[in-house]
This record gives C-alpha cells, sequence and structure tokens, in this order.
C-alpha cells in the first residue's frame, strides 16, 4: 500500500500545477488584507484618453510636438520628477526615425533642462525577447528605464490577471524601482522584501496588489 501511494503522490506532484495553487493563495492573501494605500496626493497621472485625442486631433500616444507643450506646462508645477509611460517609437513619425527630427530635440532639450535643475525626466520602455526595446534617436538620450507590468496569461494563474511587476533586468532596476528609491531617498542597492528571480531569464519580479 505504502509503495502504491508513493506513485499516486509522485504522479500528482508531476502533473500537478503547483503555480496555479500559489496564484490561489496569493489572491487569498490579498483579498484578506484588503485594498492597498491609495496613491500619495502628489502622485498625479495624467493619462491621453479619447477626449483628449478628440479635442487635439490627434491619435495616441500624440506628436513630439504635443508632447513638449505638456512637458511645459507640468514642470512649471515644480514637480519632484517626471516619467513618461508612452511609447515614443509610435509618437516619432516612421519617416522621421532616420533623419534629423527638430521636435525630437527640442523634446529632449526641454528634458535635459529639467534635468539640470534637479526635475529628472525618465523614459518608460518595453521589452522583448533581446531586451529592452530602446525608444528612437534622440529620444534614448534621455535616462530611461523598462517600465512592463506582466497579465498572466501563460503563466502563473493563466487568467490575464495583473500581479507583478519587473524589478530588476541583470543588474537594472526597472523605472518603477528607480522612481521609488528617489522619492524616498534611498540608495540604488537598497534590498526590498519580497524579490524573486526567474534564473533561465536572470529578470527579478515582485507582487504587487494592482490597481488598474
Amino acid at each position: 500500500m505504502a509503495g502504491v501511494a508513493g506513485i499516486l503522490i509522485t504522479t500528482l506532484m508531476m502533473n500537478f500545477e503547483m503555480n496555479l495553487l500559489e496564484s490561489y493563495l496569493y489572491d487569498l492573501r490579498v483579498r484578506t488584507i484588503g485594498r492597498m494605500k491609495s496613491p500619495r496626493l502628489n502622485t498625479v497621472l495624467i493619462s491621453i484618453d479619447d477626449a483628449t485625442t478628440a479635442r487635439l486631433n490627434e491619435y495616441p500616444p500624440l506628436s513630439i510636438k504635443t508632447h513638449i507643450s505638456l512637458l511645459k506646462l507640468v514642470s512649471a508645477a515644480k514637480p519632484k520628477s517626471i516619467a513618461y509611460f508612452v511609447d515614443f517609437n509610435e509618437a516619432l513619425p516612421e519617416s522621421d526615425k532616420n533623419t534629423t527630427n527638430v521636435d525630437a530635440e527640442n523634446f529632449v532639450s526641454e528634458t535635459l533642462r529639467l534635468n539640470a535643475d534637479g526635475t529628472p525626466v525618465w523614459i518608460g520602455t518595453e521589452a522583448d525577447v533581446t531586451g529592452e526595446v530602446l525608444p528612437p534617436y534622440p529620444v534614448r538620450r534621455i535616462p530611461h528605464g523598462m517600465a512592463v507590468i506582466h497579465k498572466d496569461g501563460t503563466i502563473f494563474a493563466e487568467d490575464k490577471g495583473t500581479r507583478r511587476a519587473i524589478y530588476s533586468v541583470g543588474d537594472e532596476h526597472s523605472l518603477h524601482v528607480k522612481l521609488a528609491n528617489h522619492f524616498a531617498g534611498r540608495p540604488d542597492n537598497f534590498k526590498y522584501r519580497g524579490i524573486y528571480r526567474m534564473a533561465e531569464t536572470d529578470i527579478r519580479y515582485f507582487f504587487i496588489n494592482y490597481h488598474g
């Protein structure tokens, strides 16, 4: 009987997807501890919605020229930092990506001016199988970092839920971590709790209680 029981347990463990149990327990914990604290009132999110694009007669993510105007308006409020979660590969016309684009150069100049005045500006980037997808030149001259929040489509819970974000790829922190360190005055090598590493990709993740 012991041998049969051992075979059954081994077979069960070989075929049972532990990640499904882990994701269920994580969701249970999140529901138990209640909603995460709301973002601070001095954290402002400016979104590009349908009403904005219709009023400007543009398509998302808007033109570089419009982003220059937006940057000047935001900088007038003297923010502690500015982070762009915009795909500038779409904002910059394809025909201009290999040529000198005056608006793009002006946008970069404005961000560098803000950095010099003590308001760091970062650009959030995407990632693919090769690593970070860089913005087009000259926008890539602006400090940038990967800003990827996962949907568990084919892994973990496999339900397209959002539970985790990238902490770092190799030794490079994600933009979210850079912002957190900057706001809190923490060093770049600050050790956060709950970070885990996927050895096959050398990517570190952290779980989140996502507001979206």
